[in-house]
């Protein structure tokens, strides 16, 4: 027969490894002493589930009787609380064992607690069952390697993956420090149920908690654990707070808890700060204001942004904090979105020369030609829709946002960047605006304002041999039928000539007008104006490309500088009639010279109306004397076979 002095010995020599469920019932249970297996069930801690569930409550119901008999001595006493905790604390003097008994009792009590959260966290980091995790922690056990079934299916793999944290450590560890190794591990589904089962241990520092996960993590993966704002008090919205046990045992009260410290042994006492957390009220957690939420995920987007420069990973977590009523968010996220557009679909791959910070600091016109750099005019128009557009927009929106509405701000923005750009680009734009296509697949929507545009870059520009281009712009333009009472209006456009022409004469300082200069002739101008307008555009489009056929082209706004001007003109026609027949020029036969005099007339006519070729201002005669001058001037002998026209 065995004697109870001899399962004391056999439990003192038997190792962790060697505990099993049957031998630590057996032992424990053969035991007569309360207080000592109560003490080798608190000092035991294993990594096997189901063998420290035997310690624990094998544990607690040995702490029974102890706490039947402190609630006596409570009974007979006063019912005040002062009362009562005199009375236990003088219980507890007398009887040290019971103190040691209630305290190791509140300790197991949270370990039992521990260890249920420990199989949902399993649970979750395996995606099993409850009812497979134990025996699958039991396989990490015993053999964590699995070697050979690691060539299996995921399912398989899955089930040889050790846990996210050993059993024994997350029994006495710190609650936030084994939240805070889930949270680097990226065991999210676990942290979660962490934060849900001990919510005032771990949620006292979950902004540490949060912290502590990756940069690189995808926020989509642990949107439920960001801070989000309640609606309706305008406070962190609190997370959701599930114990294992609603009300906190006996032991665990705060009253009880000061007595047990006052009697029990100093490191007994110093492990009760396992234990009393389902006795903290639900309160005791201050939340954050929506303003203090805003700054946290301000920071938060920095430090991700400055650490790893995953756009899309700050942009995920700045969305998901507006669509949980953070506020400040949603300018951030807009411009963040904007961003990424800039990154990774402009066209140019990724610029390391980029930040966000830098791009915040852009005015609109430098971020538009950022978007666009590397456009060319088979693309600039498809980039102004998905990029420039979008972008626009989201500045009109901030505007009427900050109290300030612009609803021009986007048209006048671009209508800069066209005013702007070589011929080419902007012969792709009105390409993609012309009236027959849909208004919604026009880049520039409004015809008159299209037909202000086209005047104010063609007279703009420098160009003296884009004649084709050009033209590709001027056939894109809206032609209207102007009614007859409607063309007085073409005296309006003949004063805004005569402005334009004093404006453009060359002048002793500064350089030659703008597009963006011409823009402010022409915008005044009514629809009548501007149909006359490009009724001499087209005139004037003609005589440039005969200028630059005999080699004598002048940019288009020549022709506006030198609309009155008869010596202008004069001194040009000169040049075309002796440059014509130049040593280096191919005019060479009866007909060549005959193309010429014709062009030069071409340019002389008066028109319909008040329309004017290059050398209107000039007579025939006029022009046939120049051109008699231009072939005596080459020195060689041609028969002119044309008869002088008749005066």
């Amino acid at each position: 027969m065995t004697s109870s002095t001899d399962y004391y010995q056999q439990w003192t020599e038997l190792t962790d490894a060697e505990l099993s469920v049957g031998s630590s019932e057996k032992l424990l249970g053969s035991i007569p002493d309360n207080l000592w297996v109560a003490a080798a069930c608190f000092e035991r801690l294993v990594d096997d589930v189901s063998v420290q569930r035997v310690l624990l409550e094998t544990g607690i119901k040995r702490t029974d009787a102890a706490v039947t008999r402190c609630k006596d001595v409570l009974a007979e006493s006063s019912t005040t609380t002062e009362d009562h905790s005199s009375a236990l604390e003088e219980h507890f003097q007398t009887s040290s064992a019971d103190a040691q008994l209630c305290g190791i009792r509140s300790i197991l009590l949270s370990r039992l607690d521990r260890l249920n959260t420990f199989i949902e966290i399993c649970r979750e980091a395996k995606g099993k069952p409850d009812e497979d995790v134990e025996e699958d922690i039991e396989e990490w056990e015993d053999d964590p390697w699995q070697e050979e079934e690691q060539e299996g299916t995921n399912a398989e793999s899955s089930a040889n993956t050790p846990p996210p944290i050993t059993l024994s450590d997350f029994l006495t560890e710190d609650l936030s420090t084994s939240a805070r190794i889930l949270a680097l591990k990226q065991q999210f589904n676990s942290l979660q149920v962490l934060l849900e089962r001990h919510g005032p241990w771990s949620k006292a520092e979950r902004f540490s908690i949060l912290n502590a996960i990756p940069f690189h993590a995808q926020p989509t993966q642990y949107h439920a654990l960001l801070p989000t704002v309640d609606s309706n008090t305008g406070l962190e919205h609190p997370l959701p707070y599930n114990p294992w046990r609603q009300d906190p045992d006996w032991s665990e009260t705060i009253t009880i808890q000061s007595a047990i410290k006052s009697a029990a042994p100093a490191e007994l006492s110093l492990a009760l700060g396992e234990s009393n957390y389902a006795s903290i009220p639900k309160g005791a957690v201050e939340v954050l204001s929506a303003e203090e939420l805003s700054q946290w995920y301000t920071d938060r987007m920095s430090t991700v942004m400055t650490h790893t420069g995953m756009i899309d990973l700050v942009l995920a977590l700045v969305q998901h904090g507006a669509s949980g009523n953070v506020p400040g968010l949603d300018e951030a996220g807009e411009n963040l979105s904007l961003y990424s557009r800039l990154v990774y679909e402009a066209g140019g791959g990724e610029d390391e020369s980029w930040t966000f910070d830098a791009w915040k600091q852009l005015d609109p016109p430098a971020a538009i030609h950022a978007y666009l750099s590397y456009s060319t005019p088979e693309t600039v128009a498809t980039n102004i829709l998905r990029l420039v557009w979008p972008y626009l927009y989201v500045l009109e929106s901030h505007a009427e946002r900050a109290g300030k509405p612009d609803p021009a701000l986007p048209t006048r923005l671009l209508y800069n960047y066209i005013l702007q750009s070589p011929l080419n680009m902007v012969a792709a734009i009105f390409e993609e605006s012309k009236p027959t296509l849909p208004l919604s697949q026009r880049i520039i929507r409004d015809d008159a304002d299209m037909v202000r545009l086209a005047l104010a870059c063609l007279y703009g520009s420098g160009s003296i041999d884009d004649w084709s281009t050009m033209s590709n712009i001027f056939e894109c333009l809206p032609a209207w039928n102007i009614a007859k009472d409607q063309e007085d209006e073409e005296d309006a456009f003949e004063t805004t000539l005569a402005s334009l022409s004093a404006f453009l004469t060359p002048k002793t300082s500064g350089g030659p007008a703008s597009a963006s200069d011409l823009l402010m002739f022409f915008k005044p101008l009514p629809l009548a104006s501007l149909s006359h307008a490009l009724d001499i555009l087209d005139v004037h489009l003609e005589s440039g490309e005969i200028l630059s056929r005999w080699d004598v082209a002048r940019p288009l706004r020549w022709f506006l500088q030198s609309f009155n001007n008869m010596e202008e003109q004069r001194s040009l026609a000169y040049r075309m009639a002796r440059r014509a027949g130049g040593a280096e020029d191919q005019v060479s036969t009866v007909e060549d010279w005959q193309w010429l005099l014709d062009d030069m007339l071409k340019l002389s006519a008066k028109g319909n109306g008040k329309l004017r070729g290059a050398f209107g201002l000039l007579s025939h005669d006029e022009i046939h004397r120049m051109f008699l001058a231009g072939v005596l001037s080459t020195g060689r002998e041609f028969f002119i076979c044309r008869n002088r026209p008749q005066n």
